[in-house]
Formats: structure tokens, C-alpha cells, sequence
């Protein structure tokens, strides 16, 4: 770094510099995926052979990393969040929600094969597989650690649990609820407005609707319903 800072327009100098770095990258993903995958090991022989020393892992795997945001009251945060949150609709945005929602309801009545058939085997392991790890719990304390690997046993009652919602149109109350994570950006640490809110949903729930959204995205590549300019606010699971 302090060649670089030196020699900054060197061909040679930047080339190394940057390929280093890319190196060093690389180097770092490859030993977060193996200690990933050690602890999901570690996780699987436990399961059956020490079921103390299984639970205390998991334990050990919740984030227990706080915001530094503790200055300012609870009282305080509801407030702030409580407002910020206060919205109000225009008779145009009233419109737009109107004709969506009688878009949806045309869709429900019609069925769509794709969206509407029951939830497999395949989609719970194909998405279980791509639940990226080390991510906060909300309220239900289950993170996607403990969903990933539940997932290889308990796959058949995943699967009757989603059907079950998908059939009734019934979403948990507790998979829309989240937790506020106020995290500081800059400025004074007592004023919440120089905090970024980051809301914790179910990771459980999250795992239902990615398999909704990986159904979703094919039902829209299919149907050349994606305009292609639109590509960067589809989410692939």
C-alpha cells in the first residue's frame, strides 16, 4: 500500500497491488466457507451423538453483537421509528395500490401452476442450500445455521408446513413481525436520526418466500413479464 501510495500511476505497482488484493479476497471467502462448513459438520455429528454439546453450539452461533445505540431509551427509539414510519398516501398512490391489488385477486381466482402447485422435496433442499449463513434471528431465535441443517432431517414437515400456509393464504403473524436493529452511521450516538434502521424478520419465513420468489422469477422469465431494464431489483434465490 505505501508503494502504491508512492507510485500511484505505475502500471507495474497497481497491477501487482490489485491482484493481490483480488488474491487476498479470495483467500478470506475460502476460509469463511470452510469454517462455515466445519461448523455444520461439527453440528451434524453432534446432533445424534451429544445432544448437550449440540445445543450449546448452536447457542454459541447466535449473534449476541450489540449496536452501541444503548444511549438512547426505548421510549425514545419507538417514538422516532413510530413517526418515521407515518405515511401519507396521495389519492394517486391509492390508485396504484387498487388496480395491484385487483391484479392479485385476478391471479388468485385464475391460478397460476408454477406459483399455486404444492411446495416439493426439491425446492426445500435446492433453497435450503442457498441460506447464506451467519445471519441475526428474529423473535422465533431460529437463524439460518439451525434451518440448513434441520432442513436435511425435517424436510417433510418444512414441506407440510409451507403447503399448509401456501393452501390457506394464512401468513404467521410472527414471520411479519421484525426486530429494529439501529445501527450508527455517523454523527452524535444520542440522536436516533443518525442511525440506519435494519429490520430482523424470521429467518423461517424467509425461507418460505424465497421459495415463493425462486418460483416467481421463473414465472416471470417465462412469460417475458421482465422488462429487461428491471433486472437489477429482481432478487435470485
Amino acid at each position: 500500500m505505501t508503494v502504491l501510495s508512492k507510485q500511484p500511476n505505475n502500471p507495474f505497482v497497481r497491477h501487482l497491488f490489485f491482484t493481490k488484493k483480488k488474491e487476498y479476497k479470495k483467500l478470506t471467502r475460502k476460509r469463511k466457507r470452510n469454517f462455515h462448513s466445519n461448523i455444520l459438520d461439527k453440528i451434524k455429528i453432534l446432533a445424534d451423538s451429544n445432544p448437550k454439546a449440540f445445543w450449546n453450539l448452536v447457542n454459541s452461533i447466535k449473534s449476541n453483537r450489540t449496536s452501541g445505540s444503548n444511549e438512547i431509551s426505548p421510549v425514545e427509539w419507538f417514538n422516532y421509528f413510530h413517526d418515521l414510519n407515518k405515511t401519507n398516501f396521495s389519492s394517486e398512490s391509492t390508485s396504484t395500490e387498487s388496480r395491484i391489488v385487483a391484479d392479485i385477486n385476478l391471479w388468485a381466482t385464475s391460478g397460476v401452476e408454477i406459483l399455486d402447485k404444492p411446495i416439493s422435496l426439491k425446492e426445500i433442499h435446492d433453497i435450503s442450500r442457498k441460506l447464506k449463513l451467519n445471519k441475526a434471528s428474529a423473535k422465533d431465535s431460529l437463524n439460518n445455521e439451525i434451518i440448513k441443517i434441520s432442513s436435511i432431517s425435517l424436510a417433510p414437515h418444512y414441506v407440510k408446513l409451507f403447503n399448509k400456509i401456501l393452501s390457506s393464504g394464512v401468513f404467521p403473524k410472527i414471520w411479519s413481525e421484525g426486530l429494529i436493529t439501529p445501527i450508527h452511521k455517523s454523527g452524535n450516538k444520542t440522536d436516533p436520526g443518525n442511525y440506519r434502521g435494519i429490520c430482523i424478520s424470521s429467518c423461517l419465513g424467509k425461507f418460505f418466500t424465497s421459495i415463493l420468489n425462486a418460483r416467481l422469477n421463473v414465472f416471470l422469465e417465462e412469460n417475458s413479464i421482465l422488462n429487461k431494464y428491471w433486472i437489477g431489483s429482481v432478487v435470485f434465490t
